[in-house]
């Protein structure tokens, strides 16, 4: 959550930025540079989250399997 909200807090700037035909990167660099980094961050754990749910997934089917 906190990583969405850093995300968010910088669409106002992107989206002034976008409205006046300017670069949010080069107008707002440090807001653009927390932006990368919380969007990586994310993006990371969205995989990671994905891949423990896959194994769980799996484990759960095999438990299933040797019930029968």
């Amino acid at each position: 959550m906190e990583l969405l909200s850093q995300m968010r807090a910088s669409d106002a700037h992107s989206s002034k930025c976008q409205k006046l035909g300017l670069v949010f990167s080069e107008t707002y660099p440090l807001d653009y540079a927390a932006y990368e980094e919380a969007n990586a961050e994310y993006n990371a754990n969205e995989l990671k989250v994905n891949e423990l749910e896959k194994e769980i997934e799996e484990e759960n089917e095999q438990l299933k399997a040797e019930e029968l």
